[in-house]
């Protein structure tokens, strides 16, 4: 219960005070608002996917609309009935309209906590009497404000839900008396129990596919070949195909679901269907795991834990809900004109894109719920629009293009270059093997064009463009990397002769983006030279590569490899390893039959086989024992960030018993919450004695991590960073 000393005798008195100062207009002037007007999250920052913010987020673009609708209101009733059916009772406290933007404005005052437990339903159901008599009014033109001194758990939450899964626009606010005058401040409801999820879990995303079989597919003769059977889709898509994909979205909406849809053409010879539909939903189950596994949902969290703990260890539930058939069955009306729809392929994203890498072509995407909220506005934000406009195809593409959707789905997910803007040695491997396949790929389309190589030179190519833009945005950002006198070129066409601007974009990664790192280059190298024995779509170690694949890499493998083990090595001397750094360094000894007192001659006397196998531990090795490229930041701005947010992420992490948590200043120039002293340092805390003012900061902005204790004010106003930086 959250309950707040007031004067009010009742709600008659809240209700007169309020109608005086409404009709005198001066509601919008009285309200002090708690909900950051400066905070712009389309103009700040690029957007973050962060499901730990919708309910709030939601909750202040809500009442920012509100209140821009508290001006120039005309009172339509006040306390009396408008129910449109006789002997029926319905007395909303106040209806208001305003002309200016021909919206209705409805009030619902409680001066109790105890009576405020019905206040939502009052207002829906009031709100359903409004569309009685005005039929079709938007969602978007009815305005709830809910005032009271006191707000309870249950308020907070079906105010939370309303605004945040149903798009109501619901102002909150909490009343007060000051020398007999009417106080109203902003509220934002912490109805949302932070996950501290920053990526969707694995398998979050399960998925099926609608197969596109042809109409006669099952009839026709087993001796006509593959190619023709499947001919009648194959010459031009019809229209219907591209209309059933919008279908699917807006029904995705309409049931209040969240997820994407891939359509995609199938180059395997051994396929009955030319094109399908791949459609991922959002597993809310794979959700609470995580939260379960990282202790933000205890136990003792109330009785529904153990209850959905039962039925997830009994039923192990993957996430193929109700919902996600309903959104895959939608179009089914208009796929069967023109193919025989059928459900198949019951998996998750994670392991149907390893698949589609190597067979399907991406044709079209789309998105609905909070991932097609979050496509929208990430393709709207006027930052991404002015700064990453190659990553939008030059400001002409939009979410729908596989070039600029499929980024949009990974970044849902853990990144695998560049998290949280380091570059290790592995983040320069993965590229490598991003720029080597590309380089193979074409030379292999240049010499025999076929199908399944151009569905692999697609997806590594969207990737890889994806990875080249997080590279311009990091060296951007970067005052110590030399920029390039003239922009790189990229070209699409595999076709296309572009050997001379590729090897001009590798000089300039090894000699100024990496900072001449010599570990980190030769990591590059070994993914540049080995792309088809890397490429992730079939693993590292099934099948084996060619000889010929395994030849090529022979000296950069042997030499990145010595490199890491020896540095290893001497760390150790030096010093006990951390743990995780000890146990890599073991295993990847073990995985090359090492001793431990091994020399480099032991090294060169290992087969390139030898080391491709073990490569994955050795590289693994890398990241914990080779310091990171250095890259020195320009300064970045603190100003309008939602400070309150963090403030609730760090309150709810100390509640748990989480006592070095606080703020992080990131590689990539972003805030978040986090425990501030890594796994390795094991038992050590540290401690904050000022909860309420102050908290841990750990700035890693430069590669080199500095934590302190700063004020929360410090922070907002930009000094604790500056006063970090100079230290």
């Amino acid at each position: 219960m959250k309950a707040a000393s007031h004067n009010f005798k009742d709600e008659d008195h809240l209700q007169k005070l309020l109608l005086k100062v409404i009709k005198a207009d001066q509601l919008s002037e009285l309200v002090e608002s708690t909900l950051g007007e400066d905070y712009d999250h389309s103009k700040i920052q690029f957007p973050q996917f962060s499901i730990d913010h919708l309910s709030r987020r939601a909750c202040i673009d809500a009442g920012r609309r509100v209140l821009r609708s508290l001006e120039f209101l005309e009172v339509l009733t006040a306390d009396q009935n408008v129910s449109l059916t006789k002997n029926e009772i319905m007395r909303p406290d106040i209806v208001c309209i305003n002309a200016e933007q021909q919206c209705v404005v409805m009030f619902e005052l409680k001066v109790s906590s105890v009576t405020g437990r019905q206040s939502l339903t009052e207002l829906i159901a009031y709100e359903q009497e409004l569309k009685n008599t005005l039929p079709f009014l938007a969602e978007y033109d009815v305005c709830h404000v809910l005032i009271s001194p006191e707000w309870s758990t249950l308020m907070d939450h079906s105010v939370a839900s309303s605004v945040t899964w149903s798009g109501r626009q619901i102002l909150c606010l909490q009343a007060g008396l000051e020398k007999r005058k009417l106080t109203l401040k902003t509220r934002i409801p912490e109805a949302w129990k932070i996950t501290g999820a920053a990526h969707f879990p694995e398998l979050a995303m399960p998925c099926i596919t609608v197969c596109l079989y042809d109409l006669d597919a099952y009839t026709a003769k087993d001796t006509v070949d593959s190619d023709d059977k499947k001919s009648k889709l194959t010459d031009e898509l019809d229209n219907r195909i591209w209309t059933a994909l919008s279908v699917i979205a807006r029904e995705g909406d309409r049931i209040g679901g969240h997820g994407f849809a891939l359509l995609w053409k199938d180059t395997s010879s051994i396929s009955l269907t030319s094109y399908n539909i791949t459609i991922c939903g959002v597993s809310p189950f794979e959700f609470y795991k995580m939260s379960r596994e990282r202790s933000t949902i205890l136990a003792d969290d109330g009785r529904l834990v153990a209850a959905l703990d039962r039925f997830i260890y009994d039923s192990d539930p993957d996430g193929v809900s109700g919902a996600l058939l309903r959104v895959a069955q939608s179009a089914d009306t208009l796929l069967r004109e023109v193919s025989d729809p059928r459900l198949e392929g019951w998996s998750n994203w994670a392991t149907e894109r390893r698949t589609l890498c190597s067979r399907g072509i991406p044709l079209l995407c789309e998105f609905w719920g909070a991932l097609g909220d979050y496509s929208r506005d990430y393709v709207m934000n006027p930052a991404v629009r002015t700064h990453q406009r190659n990553l939008l195809l030059n400001g002409t593409g939009d979410w729908r293009d596989p070039k600029v959707g499929l980024p949009l789905i990974q970044s849902f997910t853990k990144p695998e270059l560049f998290y949280e803007g380091e570059v290790r040695c592995s983040d320069a491997f993965r590229l490598g093997v991003l720029l080597g396949l590309d380089r193979l790929l074409r030379l292999n389309i240049q010499h025999a064009d076929l199908p399944r190589y151009r569905a692999r030179y697609e997806w590594n190519r969207i990737e890889m463009m994806a990875a080249i833009e997080e590279v311009r945005m990091l060296a951007n950002a970067a005052s110590n990397v030399e920029r390039p006198e003239n922009g790189f070129t990229f070209i699409d066409d595999p076709l296309a002769d572009d050997e001379e601007e590729a090897a001009r974009f590798v000089n300039w990664l090894t000699r100024d983006f990496f900072g001449r790192n010599v570990t980190v280059v030769r990591c590059f190298f070994v993914g540049f030279f080995s792309g088809f024995a890397f490429d992730p779509s079939r693993g590292l170690l099934d099948p084996e590569p060619s000889d010929e694949m395994i030849a090529q890499m022979a000296e950069s493998i042997a030499d990145c490899s010595a490199e890491i083990l020896l540095t290893a090595q001497i760390l150790e001397k030096e010093g006990p390893l951390p743990l995780l750094a000890e146990n890599a360094y073991s295993e990847a000894r073990s995985a090359l039959g090492l001793k431990k007192t091994f020399k480099a001659v032991d090294i060169s006397r290992l087969t390139t086989r030898q080391l491709f196998r073990a490569w994955p531990k050795v590289l693994y090795l890398s990241d914990l024992v080779v310091e990171n490229v250095f890259h020195q930041h320009f300064p970045l701005a603190t100003e309008g960030l939602d400070w309150n947010w963090f403030k609730q992420g760090v309150r709810e992490a100390q509640s748990r018993g989480e006592v070095s948590f606080g703020v992080i200043l990131l590689p990539n120039g972003q805030f978040v919450t986090g425990r501030t002293t890594p796994p390795e340092m094991g038992d050590f805390e540290m401690h904050n004695d000022d909860p309420e003012n102050k908290v841990l900061f750990l700035d890693r902005s430069n590669g080199i991590g500095l934590m302190r204790v700063v004020s929360w004010a410090d922070l907002e106003n930009g000094q604790a960073f500056a006063s970090v930086r100079d230290h």
